[in-house]
């Protein structure tokens, strides 16, 4: 993963709201596909822990 994606995975660990695509994407100042293919990553890598 790279530091982006870490820092998502700690902002959603984080927080105590609902946070959305649109509030990443502002965050992180990229657009929402960016933060789609982020979160995709993130699922692809805890989905070969899960299976490990």
């Amino acid at each position: 993963m790279n530091k982006r994606t870490k820092d998502i995975v700690g902002e959603l660990l984080k927080a105590d709201k609902t946070v959305t695509i649109s509030d990443l994407a502002v965050r992180f100042k990229v657009s929402e596909r960016t933060i789609r293919n982020d979160l995709n990553s993130i699922n692809d890598w805890l989905g070969k822990i899960i299976s490990a």
